[in-house]
């Protein structure tokens, strides 16, 4: 509140103030209590004992359902639309993929955030671009009522055909949200690997495709390497083009590659062998 209103300041702020921010920061479990020091004016046992007071089910286990849907280029908006509202209907955290024309991003956002009553809000950026090389094909969303928005952000991975790769730009979109039920803190990270890299669990014999794939995948590698200094539960969605029930020899496929850094794959984890042989992928952090 009383950064709120203090458009700038000038000088120092005295002592008292600085402990009040920091505790504000330390009950809210907020990213500025280590950015600003706070550990001056509030110690860290201090800290989570403030931050328990404020969220009693803080180091409790809580349930989270995470949605990833490849909405397909050619689907219509209206049926991109209806399919958001549907997943969103029973999952908290939505990750889109091939969300390529703005008229299928604003049919999400009228399902899901523009309307009277809803409660989702999202992270589209690049809001008027159109095509496959936009990056808000990679678009997520978040159920208000459960997670506050702590930070967003893209990462730009890959340009239009990389390496010689049939394929448009690669991102790699990310939320950083607080679970408003427990106080933890999560990443949610949302991707589209190029096609046409496997075929029967083996890679195939397009080079230019598996360069692309694999510089792609050491580049999330690299960022969940970097996230993982955070020691916060951290989940990748996406269309990863890769059959998960054959994913086990190729190095930089996504069992090989994220098992390295102690990733667990999601569908291994909660024995999906059923779903259907065109559904994607989801890895989920250990500590989640």
């Amino acid at each position: 509140k009383y950064l709120s209103i203090t458009a700038t300041t000038n000088g120092s702020v005295g002592a008292t103030t600085w402990k009040a921010l920091c505790t504000v920061a330390a009950k809210r479990n907020l990213e500025q209590f280590n950015l600003a020091g706070c550990t001056k004016y509030v110690t860290t046992s201090q800290a989570k004992s403030l931050f328990q007071q404020s969220y009693p089910n803080a180091y409790q286990t809580g349930e989270t359902t995470i949605a990833s849907w490849n909405t397909l280029y050619d689907n219509t908006p209206s049926a991109v639309g209806s399919g958001a509202a549907s997943l969103a209907a029973r999952a908290q955290i939505v990750s889109f993929q091939e969300l390529n024309s703005p008229d299928r991003r604003q049919a999400i956002k009228a399902s899901l955030i523009e309307c009277a009553g809803c409660h989702y809000s999202g992270y589209f950026p690049d809001s008027t671009g159109d095509g496959w090389g936009t990056s808000a094909t990679v678009s997520l969303a978040w159920d208000t009522q459960r997670f506050t928005a702590l930070k967003t952000g893209t990462y730009a991975v890959l340009g239009d055909k990389a390496y010689g790769a049939n394929t448009s730009n690669k991102w790699i979109n990310w939320v950083k949200l607080r679970d408003d039920t427990t106080g933890k803190q999560l990443y949610v990270l949302n991707t589209h690997f190029t096609a046409g890299v496997e075929k029967n669990g083996i890679a195939t014999t397009s080079t230019a495709a598996q360069k692309n794939y694999q510089a792609h995948m050491n580049y999330l590698v690299n960022v969940l390497t970097t996230l993982a200094k955070e020691k916060v539960a951290v989940y990748v969605t996406g269309d990863f083009n890769v059959d998960y029930r054959l994913d086990s020899t190729v190095s930089y496929f996504p069992n090989k590659a994220l098992s390295a850094i102690k990733m667990t794959n999601g569908w291994k984890q909660l024995g999906l062998a059923g779903v259907d042989e065109s559904s994607g992928s989801l890895v989920a952090s250990p500590t989640a």
